[in-house]
């Protein structure tokens, strides 16, 4: 108990933010008097101060700020976004000391295992260029709100100590951060280090560094000031002499070891106490006192066989979570194949050719119809000129709120009407974008009867309040998945070819009908046309089957359009501006969707609502349009 609270003055005079000169020596002597004397056989202290480079390994989880941390040092560092997948090293000088800090893969990475990262750590000190470097320390990050009682985190310290540190414990320093929850008392997260009881804990005690610590540069230089005395060392896992596949073996070991210590140091316990009752016992006479002891060693005893069997259950069961781990490791790089990036190229392929068939439409009705039809060139002809403007109100779906307001039909006082030309490209990608939700991205399987899709939604919608992403995204794509096969291949291909055709007999030529006033069998369209439409069809259907098998990890992504006459919302929309700056006022109203946007909802559980973030803005033309 003396030692903890000596260990607790001492931070609390390094965490003081007026340090002065008399502290600065005091703090100086105590970590030169700290360190064990050098050993024959131990890890021995390198070459003379004056001329070393200090060593430290910047470590945690990912996410914990070690990037920004070192960031804040060496203000040289380039902007990095990216997770730290490899060793890095950044030279800066403190207390006229030379150091390294080495940026370190996180522990907890999705896209590389602990083990490789150690192992990574590992070469990188063993390389034959650094190796008579040795390592001054170790600085850990732990944001505050992460808790202690992890089995993960526990396993990180006692590995990292084992392979770097060994005895020498007091070039450990943790600094707790405030991560990424604000106000979070920082003074308590490192007192708990102090009261939380188990195994490694117990070895933090006997010497590493527990301190607060913010952003603040001053403040984060004052870590180094302790290294500035300390000689470095080669670390413990140089002398074992190890080649790459034993390194990844012997962490691998030490990784599945620490639940088994845990469970043995219990059993050693309860060995010593029924030791203990039995010598109390067998010394006395039987009396109340030497039964009740008796009574308390059966008890223990019964303890000590029930830890046995669990003991054994659990070591079955670690073997097992090892073997799940590591084929859901590899699930889980086969899922990150298909990231961010490729999600976002697909989705512009998409919406390049709904604007391509936009175009082709419109300069193909332009062409063959309008002066034939109006007597008027293309430029001159309007939405007001159109044969049956009633039908066309309908054939484009609106309500009568939108029929009184701004529309692609006309403006709202009704009295300017959109160019045909325009009229034809925008309309036409709005249909695309409405057949395109409802008939592929919107149903939980296309290729399903509603009911069917109706049933399915319901349980989707209910696992992703219920459960986390991971279970949310395998339950999706394993469903997902094992409708497709029941379908078969040719199902696919003949829904493709009627969604295409559905297109062209309930869309393209009613448009045609109604503007022009032709008959439905006197209407032919390019098979070059035909074609561009089944294939916008085919790569949205397969884009879907994407999002809905390969995606597991990154969330649920849905393809999003806005309707005709919503508000327009510029958080989740971009408006169509062929002029930038012609705008005279904000847009209100949403005329028509002219491309995709998407929206990535991740799965909290616990009957929170699922996280929602906007990936693309959906492009729209809006009411400011006529002011052009």
């Amino acid at each position: 108990m003396a030692q903890k609270f000596r260990l607790k003055d001492g931070l609390s005079r390094i965490t003081r933010r007026d340090r002065t000169y008399e502290s600065s020596q005091i703090e100086q002597e105590r970590f030169a008097l700290a360190q064990p004397k050098p050993k024959a056989a131990s890890s021995a202290h390198l070459t003379h101060i004056e001329k070393e480079i200090a060593t430290i390994l910047v470590m945690g989880r990912s996410g914990s700020g070690k990037t920004q941390f070192i960031k804040t040092i060496c203000p040289t560092l380039s902007e990095q976004k990216a997770k730290t997948l490899e060793v890095q090293p950044y030279p800066c000088t403190y207390y006229n000391r030379e150091f390294r800090l080495v940026d370190t893969p996180g522990f907890d990475n999705m896209d590389i295992s602990d083990v490789k990262a150690l192992t990574k750590i590992t070469q990188y000190l063993l390389h034959r260029d650094r190796i008579e470097r040795g390592i001054t320390g170790i600085i850990f990050l732990h944001p505050a709100g992460d808790i202690l009682q992890s089995k993960t985190l526990q396993q990180n310290l006692d590995v990292l100590m084992t392979l770097f540190l060994g005895e020498e414990v007091h070039r450990l320093t943790i600094l707790v951060t405030p991560g990424n929850i604000q106000r979070l008392d920082l003074q308590a997260a490192v007192d708990r280090f102090y009261q939380y009881d188990s195994r490694v804990f117990e070895k933090l005690r006997k010497g590493a560094v527990v301190r607060p610590i913010t952003h603040h540069q001053s403040r984060i230089g004052n870590v180094l000031h302790s290294y500035c005395m300390m000689h470095p060392i080669a670390p413990p896992i140089r002398h074992m002499n190890f080649d790459n596949m034993q390194l990844s073996h012997f962490i691998e070991k030490n990784f599945g070891s620490h639940e088994e210590q845990s469970l043995n140091w219990m059993v050693s316990d309860y060995e010593r106490q029924i030791a203990e009752l039995r010598s109390l016992g067998n010394s006395q006479d039987p009396t109340p006192e030497s039964v009740q002891i008796q009574k308390e060693r059966d008890r223990i005893e019964g303890l000590y066989i029930d830890l046995q069997k669990s003991n054994m259950v659990l070591q079955r069961q670690l073997q097992q979570v090892q073997k799940e781990h590591a084929s859901l490791q590899s699930q889980v790089q086969t899922q990150c194949t298909y990231d961010w990036n490729a999600i976002s190229e697909n989705l512009d392929d998409i919406n390049t050719l709904l604007k391509r068939i936009g175009q082709s439409i419109s300069d193909d009705l332009s062409d063959r119809y309008i002066l034939a039809t109006f007597g008027k060139q293309p430029a001159e002809v309007t939405t007001l000129d159109a044969h049956d403007k009633p039908q066309l109100v309908s054939w484009l779906g609106y309500d009568e709120h939108v029929v009184k307001n701004e529309s692609l039909i006309w403006s709202s006082e009704q009295s300017i009407g959109l160019d045909a030309e325009t009229f034809f490209d925008f309309s036409i990608r709005a249909q695309l974008c409405a057949r395109l939700l409802s008939n592929i991205f919107t149903p939980f399987h296309p290729l399903l009867e509603s009911f069917e899709n109706d049933s399915l939604t319901g349980i989707y919608r209910s696992i992703k309040q219920q459960e986390s992403q991971y279970m949310v995204g395998r339950w999706r794509s394993t469903t997902f998945a094992c409708i497709t096969k029941s379908k078969g291949s040719s199902t696919e291909d003949k829904y493709i070819a009627k969604l295409a055709q559905d297109f062209v007999l309930e869309c393209l030529n009613p448009l045609v009908v109604h503007f022009f006033g032709f008959t439905p069998g006197s209407i032919n369209w390019d098979e070059q046309l035909r074609a561009q439409v089944h294939q916008l069809f085919a790569t949205a259907y397969k884009w879907n089957a994407r999002l809905k098998e390969d995606v597991i990890l990154l969330g649920e992504f849905e393809p999003t359009a806005p309707s005709f006459g919503s508000n327009f919302d510029g958080t989740q929309m971009e408006n169509f501006n062929p002029s930038p700056g012609a705008f005279s006022r904000e847009a209100r109203t949403v005329l028509a969707p002219l491309s995709l946007g998407i929206t990535v909802r991740e799965a909290m559980g616990g009957g929170n609502p699922p996280k929602s973030t906007i990936v693309h803005k959906a492009m729209v033309a809006t009411d400011v349009f006529y002011l052009l």
